[in-house]
């Protein structure tokens, strides 16, 4: 039974076992419980860390309509002509991705439950290939990946991961905090969107520690230069159509994947997932697959009527939320069936 899970921000906001790095009044790092916020809270999120640069954006209506006001940021970036000005919206991007870096989890996640309950259940191998078995992110932070190498499984994100024992793929078609150009073209650091050209890259992406990613930021801050992005950083812009800013071959190579897995699995699970109609890139191989297809989220969800409009009997509400799927193994009984 070839097996696809989709987890969205619902999955990472909510639940116990997450916590943020942040650093305490003696400069040293401190673990403070907090989850990735929603998209209608992340603005309050950002200006909060960063508050002389996200704080001064003064977003109508605290930034609820994320997407909308970075679409109108990008819009008024792209006509701006003094480096400069320039510098701050190229910096505000670097703190977003920074921000996203610094999450991490501990075995009474709901990610780490998920996958312990998935090997428990004979699901998901650590001994052997997981060739039957996708993941994919709409996240920028790493939890799910953190939760699977936690248990030995090894989350491949460049080709399926078919000869090696213990690897699974997961793929993030809107990129990743931690995903940097691959070569040849990993020393192009230049922020050309939409002035020149956009950093193409590799076909792959090279996965970065979290030391590694720190070190890049480190470099670009120090750079203090107008026109560079967080070094080869390979992400989508979080804006309507996820426009790619750099690693545009790596993004496109990555949602064929993404498309050819979902659109040929037996079961579908969309974990915290809310139907957008606008990512196309992500729901359309769900809707020409013939999957079973698993919803875990609030039946309040105002979206969720067009979700079952497209699937109809094909679409099978187990939970409304991700530790209610957990609890009873519904999530795994439902897999099962």
């Amino acid at each position: 039974m070839r097996t696809a899970i989709l987890v969205g921000a619902g999955a990472s906001a909510f639940g116990p076992g997450i916590v943020r790095v942040k650093q305490g009044l003696s400069g040293a790092p401190v673990l403070e419980t907090e989850n990735p916020p929603l998209g209608s809270g992340l603005y309050r999120a950002l200006a909060s860390t960063y508050p002389d640069s996200w704080g001064r954006l003064d977003w109508p209506d605290n930034g609820e309509n994320f997407e909308h006001q970075m679409r109108v940021a990008l819009d008024e970036y792209l006509r701006l002509a003094d480096d400069s000005d320039r510098y701050r919206f190229e910096a505000t991007l670097t703190q977003f991705i920074e921000f996203f870096t610094n999450f991490r989890l501990n075995s009474e996640s709901l990610y780490s439950k998920m996958v312990s309950e998935l090997i428990r259940n004979a699901l998901l191998v650590t001994e052997s290939p997981n060739s039957d078995f996708t993941f994919a992110s709409l996240n920028y932070e790493r939890l799910l990946e953190f939760a699977l190498q936690e248990h030995g499984v090894i989350p491949w994100h460049n080709s399926r991961p078919d000869e090696k024992a213990g690897r699974v793929a997961v793929w993030k078609p809107h990129g990743s905090c931690h995903f940097a150009l691959s070569p040849p073209d990993s020393e192009q650091t230049r922020f050309m969107y939409m002035r020149e050209e956009v950093i193409a890259g590799g076909e792959g992406v090279r996965v970065l520690s979290s030391s590694g990613i720190h070190q890049y930021l480190d470099d670009w801050f120090a750079s203090r230069q107008a026109g560079f992005l967080y070094p080869g950083m390979v992400f989508s812009l979080y804006e309507p159509t996820k426009v790619p800013l750099q690693g545009t071959r790596a993004l496109a190579k990555m949602r064929e994947r993404y498309a050819q897995d979902f659109s040929t699995s037996d079961v579908v699970v969309l974990i915290g997932v809310s139907y957008n109609a606008a990512d196309s890139h992500i729901f359309e191989p769900i809707m020409q697959s013939k999957s079973r297809v698993l919803y875990v989220g609030p039946p309040t969800d105002p979206r969720l009527p067009m979700l079952e409009a497209a699937l109809g009997s094909r679409l099978e509400i187990i939970a409304d939320s991700f530790e209610a799927a957990l609890e009873s193994e519904r999530l795994v009984t439902a897999l099962l069936a």
